[in-house]
C-alpha cells in the first residue's frame, strides 16, 4: 500500500528524512548546564509528581508543555503546579522525552492510549525513536489495511512513519500478517464481542458443553427395555431380572459417536486457543487450559484402555475411573460468564479468610463432638451409647451444623439434645460467615478497586 518503489513512496520517504535532519538539527539536548537553567516546575498527572526544569521545556515549543502560553491553561495557582488528569505511567514516557529527547514506545501498552497521550501532548508521531518505530507503525499499518478512511489513515505524519518502514523485508511483512492471524483467532475465540461469528462460535460452544455434559449424565440411567439378566437360570417368561442395563452399556455405540463429536469439538477448540494465544506457554500453565485439557484427555485414555489394555482385566476397573474427570467439562462454562468468572475471583481473593473460618470451624466440630460423646456415655454402658467414638460423634456434629441433619445418629439423653441444640445454633452461625466475605470481595472485584 505504502512502497518506497513508488513515485509517491520516494517522496514521502524524502519528506521524513528531512524532518529528522530538522528535528535533530534543532533538537535541545539536555547538559548539566542547561539542566540547572530556568526554574523548577512541578508536574501534576492524576497525582504523580514530575519535576522539570522550565528551560528544558522551552525547547519543545511546538508541544503542550513547550509552549507557555498552551501550559498556562492547566496551571493551578493554589498548589502552584501544573494538573493534568492523564495516564501517569504513559507519562512517564513523555517526561522521557523531554528529558532525553528521545520518544520511546511501550509495547506492553495500548496502541490507541498512547497515540492519544501523544495528540493531547501535541508531540508529533515522527519524534518515536528509530528502535520502537516498527513496532509502533506494525500497528499504524493494520490500521489503515482495516479502515482506509480512518482518521490514522488520512494523518500525515503517520503515514511517514508508515512510509519509513515500508520497504522492510517480505518476511517481516508476513510476520505483520501471522501475527495479525493469531490475533483475529484469539479474538474469535475469546471475546464473543469482536465479531458476529465470535459470538456464534460462544454459542456454539455452550451447547457442545452442555450436549456432553448430558451424555455422561444420560449413559448411566437405567434404559427400560424388554433385556434383562436372569437371577439363576435360562431366561423365562416367570423369570425375576435382577440387572437393567445402564443407557450407555445397552447404546455403547450412540454415546460413543456423540463423545467423540464433543471431544473432536474441544480438540479443535483447543487448537485454535493454542495457535492465536500470545503467549503459547503462558496459555498451557494457566488455570483454563490446565481445565481444557482435563476435559479432553479421559477420552483418550478411555479409547486407549478399550482398544490397547484390554487384558487389565480388574485394574482397568480402577483406571476407567478417569473418566468421571469428564465432568470437569462443565467448569469450561465459566470462561463465558462474567459472573462466574467474578465469583471465582472473589473466592481466590477471599482465600486467607475462608481458610481462617475453615480452621474455627474445625475446632467447633472438635469441642462439640467430644462434649457430646461424653454426654451421652456419662452413667450408661459403652454399649449402651448412641456414639462409639469422638470420630463417629464428629459425624454428627458435621451433619448437624450444615443443618442437614440425616438422622442415621442421634442423641438419647437430655445433656446430649442440649448439647447438640447449641451444636446447630453454634453451625449456623459459623456456616453464615463465608457469604458476607465472598459478595464484598466480589463487589469490589466489580468495582475494579482489586
Amino acid at each position: 500500500m505504502y512502497s518506497l518503489t513508488t513515485t509517491a513512496g520516494y517522496f514521502v520517504s524524502k519528506k521524513f528524512a528531512n524532518l529528522n535532519r530538522t528535528a535533530l538539527k534543532n533538537r535541545y539536548i539536555p547538559s548539566r548546564h542547561n539542566a540547572h537553567k530556568g526554574r523548577k516546575l512541578r508536574i501534576n498527572v492524576s497525582g504523580s509528581e514530575f519535576r522539570i526544569n522550565e528551560a528544558i521545556l522551552e525547547a519543545f515549543p511546538e508541544t503542550l508543555l513547550g509552549n507557555p502560553l498552551k501550559r498556562g491553561y492547566y496551571y493551578d495557582t493554589v498548589d502552584q503546579e501544573f494538573f493534568f488528569d492523564r495516564d501517569p505511567f504513559l507519562f512517564k514516557f513523555i517526561f522521557k522525552y523531554y528529558k532525553t529527547g528521545k520518544l520511546h514506545y511501550p509495547e506492553t501498552e495500548c496502541y490507541e492510549a498512547f497515540m492519544d497521550e501523544l495528540n493531547f501532548f501535541q508531540i508529533n508521531l515522527t519524534e518515536i525513536a528509530p528502535c520502537c518505530r516498527e513496532a509502533f507503525a506494525i500497528y499504524l499499518i493494520n490500521k489503515v489495511e482495516e479502515n482506509v478512511r480512518s482518521p490514522i489513515a488520512r494523518n500525515r505524519p503517520a503515514q511517514i512513519l508508515i512510509s519509513s518502514i515500508s520497504n522492510s523485508s517480505a518476511n517481516k511483512k508476513k510476520k505483520v500478517q501471522y501475527n495479525h492471524l493469531r490475533k483475529l483467532l484469539w479474538d474469535f475465540a475469546e471475546d464473543p464481542q469482536s465479531s458476529y461469528p465470535a459470538l456464534v462460535f460462544y454459542f456454539l460452544s455452550c451447547a457442545i458443553i452442555i450436549l456432553s455434559i448430558i451424555v455422561n449424565c444420560v449413559e448411566t440411567v437405567n434404559c427400560p427395555t424388554d433385556y434383562c439378566l436372569p437371577v439363576s437360570g435360562n431366561l423365562g417368561a416367570n423369570t425375576t431380572c435382577n440387572y437393567s442395563p445402564k443407557c450407555g452399556d445397552l447404546y455403547s455405540s450412540i454415546f460413543f459417536v456423540l463423545d467423540t463429536f464433543c471431544v473432536v469439538y474441544f480438540c479443535i477448540e483447543y487448537l485454535i486457543r493454542l495457535y492465536g494465544a500470545p503467549n503459547r506457554i503462558n496459555f498451557i500453565k494457566s488455570k483454563m487450559g490446565l481445565i481444557d485439557l482435563l476435559a479432553i484427555m479421559p477420552y483418550f485414555v478411555d479409547l486407549a484402555i478399550r482398544y490397547y489394555f484390554t487384558g487389565l482385566g480388574a485394574a482397568s476397573k480402577y483406571v476407567e475411573m478417569l473418566r468421571s474427570f469428564r465432568i470437569v467439562r462443565i467448569i469450561k462454562l465459566v470462561r463465558h460468564s462474567e459472573r462466574l468468572k467474578n465469583l471465582a475471583s472473589a473466592i481466590t481473593s477471599s482465600i486467607s479468610e475462608l481458610g481462617f473460618i475453615l480452621f474455627m470451624y474445625s475446632i467447633v466440630v472438635i469441642v462439640f463432638a467430644s462434649t457430646i460423646f461424653y454426654a451421652e456415655a456419662a452413667g450408661r454402658p459403652p454399649k449402651e451409647s448412641v456414639f462409639g467414638s469422638i470420630p463417629e460423634a464428629i459425624w454428627y456434629t458435621v451433619v448437624t451444623t450444615t443443618t442437614l441433619g440425616y438422622g442415621d445418629v442421634v442423641p438419647e439423653t437430655i445433656q446430649g439434645k442440649l448439647i447438640g441444640s447449641l451444636c446447630c445454633l453454634m453451625g449456623v452461625i459459623v456456616i453464615a460467615l463465608p457469604v458476607p466475605i465472598i459478595q464484598m470481595k466480589s463487589q469490589t472485584l466489580v468495582s475494579g478497586d482489586i
